[in-house]
């Protein structure tokens, strides 16, 4: 499922960047380490309806001014298997007027999720 419409919130003093669909409707989260996935429903179907990464700009390797003043660009892609989960986060930022970008990719065993694709 591809969504273009997303809420983005960077909180520089926990340090912890919040990814959210607006239309999904929330069930529950499961916290993968550093990493929360929310699940929710849209269109009456199972979807990753949004995301939280903590120490954010630890993994992404951007201060937390740079994170707080403005994300350029957000992409995520979230693959859940029977056996693991996998989140890519593309993020790009600006740095003197220059584009900054990063990305991480969080590998984690599957415990009890249904299969599923989302790009956020």
């Amino acid at each position: 499922m591809k969504n273009k419409v997303k809420i983005i919130d960077y909180d520089p003093l926990g340090d912890s960047l919040f990814v959210r669909i607006p239309e999904g409707k929330y069930q529950s989260s499961v916290q993968l380490g550093d990493i929360i996935l929310d699940l929710g429903k849209i269109n009456d179907e199972l979807a990753v309806i949004g995301f939280e990464i903590l120490d954010a700009s630890k993994k992404f390797k951007i201060s937390p001014y740079l994170l707080s003043r403005g994300i350029q660009q957000l992409h995520a892609e979230i693959r859940i298997t029977e056996k693991e989960i996998v989140v890519s986060v593309f993020i790009q930022v600006l740095q003197r007027g220059k584009r900054r970008e990063d990305s991480m990719k969080f590998l984690s065993t599957n415990e009890g999720l249904p299969p599923l694709t989302a790009t956020i």
